[in-house]
């Protein structure tokens, strides 16, 4: 045989690597990770007569704060008791403490089909339990099933379907049924009479002991079909064709409703015109105040390629999204909310931030011109030629491009540059700039350069035509006197003497 001493050494060993499965209860923080083990020596099922004793054991780095248990039949309490001052045998190893305990019901819990629960605080706060079945005889009575259900979901918000699960153990019957109810929350909950509740269960599965001897079930329960709010699960356990049941009870919230997503902003934009904020807070969960757990923002850019996601981000608060406008585009912004129950919705707002078109600056020796400006020069000196103060978004200004033009030829590209005659014998020309962006948008700037040595000029068509008003109003001129002169009237010499 083992010794007591290997014993417990195997005993810590499966009790460490399986207390997630072996810490539950009532009392349970949920913690996988709890500092002190609990551990029942009495085996699930097992029968005990008025003055036997339930022990068990308590591993810890150090003395835990407090150790009690209790009976429950049910969800009812029947007998409990502190056994913090009784923990003896104190041994280590490997620098961990066990303490053994003991304790024996009450005559007053006799009979009882009861769950029995050790349950102990750490030094650090943190509570852990344990919980086995077991039936206290008292010679006369036929005891009832006993069941224990897994609250995992208790309090929980869940929609579409919930488990259950948990451990039956039967005083004489090999094969016992399980079947539940579900119930509109009483108030107090859980406080619904139960023996009427039996009476219209549903059956969810039966089970056989022999072939199941830890007496473990599960089951699922649909529940798209119920209104949203809160629900008492009474699960009972009893044998075939018999009314004597046991039971348990636990509550949770339904919430088969999707959340409702909502951003507030704007979809029309400037580039350029600093951060758009755009909100989740007038998103919602129907029924529930406060029933929305996660926000999560992603952002998309169409481009050639197709939509493209840039950013994601998400938050358990309406946090809002902030969108630089230095880049112009189309953007999708999505919204996708999930609530307490793992429902979720999304919704999509497209924004057009407008590309703002860049403003050419067209300076000749530090001097600026506008459009439509004439500058008089000399042409055997150099033009000098400046664009750099030419703007745009911030994003924009190191993409631009400056095309300078003459009489609308292209002759070179870039911010400034010294420009010299044209080779040709004009006295003038068009000089333009034109400023480009990355969207292709654009600005032009033209003036026309005059040479000034060639003082104050008429066009040749001008001349022309006054040379030819001025002819023939000479010429109109002298017909009019001949012909004013070729027709006076001759005067006869006078008789007179």
């Amino acid at each position: 045989m083992l010794s007591h001493h290997v014993r417990w050494i195997i005993a810590l060993s499966v009790a460490l690597s399986c207390i997630s499965g072996n810490v539950q209860g009532e009392d349970q923080d949920g913690s996988s990770n709890a500092p002190v083990i609990v551990h029942l020596e009495t085996v699930s099922g097992a029968s005990l007569q008025n003055g036997e004793s339930i022990n068990g054991y308590i591993i810890s780095d150090e003395a835990p704060v407090s150790v009690w248990w209790k009976l429950v039949d049910s969800e009812t309490i029947i007998s409990t008791g502190d056994i913090t001052g009784e923990l003896t045998d104190l041994t280590e190893i490997d620098g961990l403490l066990r303490w053994s305990f003991g304790f024996t019901p009450p005559p007053s819990s006799f009979p009882c089909s009861c769950k029995v629960v050790v349950s102990a605080i750490d030094t650090y706060g943190s509570s852990v339990s344990e919980a086995e079945l077991v039936f206290l005889e008292d010679g006369f009575t036929t005891l009832s099933p006993i069941i224990n259900l897994d609250r995992n979901n208790a309090d929980s918000t869940i929609s579409n379907d919930i488990e259950f699960s948990g451990r039956v153990s039967s005083y004489l019957s090999s094969t016992l049924e399980v079947g539940f109810s579900l119930e509109i929350s009483s108030s107090p909950k859980c406080t619904s009479d139960p023996s009427i509740i039996f009476q219209n269960r549903q059956i969810a599965l039966e089970l056989d002991l022999e072939a199941n001897q830890n007496g473990q079930f599960d089951f699922v329960s649909q529940l798209a079909d119920l209104q949203d709010g809160s629900y008492d699960a009474y699960v009972f356990s009893n044998e075939i064709g018999s009314n004597a049941f046991s039971f348990q009870c636990m509550s949770f919230f339904v919430d088969n409703s999707n959340p409702s997503p909502v951003i507030i902003g704007d979809s029309n934009l400037t580039e350029g015109s600093g951060i758009a904020e755009f909100q989740c807070t007038g998103s919602f969960d129907p029924n529930w105040e406060d029933g929305i757990s996660s926000y999560f923002w992603t952002l998309k850019k169409s481009t050639e390629l197709g939509s493209v996601t840039i950013h994601s981000s998400v938050s358990d608060e309406p946090t809002p999204f902030m969108l630089d406008t230095n880049l112009s585009g189309k953007y999708e912004i999505t919204l996708t909310v999930t609530d307490n129950a793992g429902n979720f919705a999304s919704t999509t707002l497209t924004v057009v931030v407008n590309n703002t078109p860049p403003l050419a600056v067209l300076s000749i020796g530090g001097k600026e011109y506008f459009d439509g400006d004439t500058l008089s020069v000399d042409r055997d000196l150099p033009i000098s030629l400046d664009a750099s103060g030419s703007t745009d978004t911030v994003n924009d200004v190191p993409t631009l491009r400056y095309i300078w033009r003459i009489d609308n030829v292209p002759f070179f590209e870039g911010s400034n540059r010294d420009l010299f005659w044209p080779d040709n014998s004009t006295s003038k020309f068009e000089l333009s700039l034109e400023v480009i962006d990355n969207n292709h948008e654009s600005a032009v700037i033209t003036i026309q350069i005059k040479d000034e040595s060639s003082g104050f000029g008429l066009p040749l068509q001008f001349l022309f035509l006054v040379v030819s008003i001025a002819f023939l109003t000479y010429a109109i001129s002298r017909r009019s006197k001949e012909a004013s002169a070729g027709y006076n009237i001759p005067k006869w010499p006078s008789n007179e003497t």
